[in-house]
């Protein structure tokens, strides 16, 4: 870069993110992923373990269903960023 010599490196990371020489970024996607999927595992054992655990012990566990009192629906192509709700009571 014009009179500064520049040193070749393998890799190097930028704004939080892993370049490397041949443009590849897998050690970078793998690093990012492998929090995410950790997190995703515990959540779904925890989630898991709660329903098994409702369901062994008999204690009160209601499962989703549209005959709930109300049920929230959002339009998502409406809503531009705004948060819109609306209630619509069983019938």
């Amino acid at each position: 870069m014009g009179h500064n010599k520049v040193e070749e490196v393998e890799s190097f990371t930028y704004l939080g993110a892993n370049v490397t020489k041949d443009g590849g970024g897998t050690a970078d996607i793998k690093r990012r992923v492998a929090p995410a999927s950790a997190s995703f595992k515990s959540a779904f054992q925890h989630l898991a373990g709660h329903k098994h655990q409702q369901k062994d012990q008999s204690l009160p566990f209601q499962e989703p269903s549209l005959d709930s009192p109300a049920i929230w629906m959002r339009d998502l192509e409406a809503d531009h960023g705004r948060r819109e709700e609306t209630r619509h009571p069983p019938d």
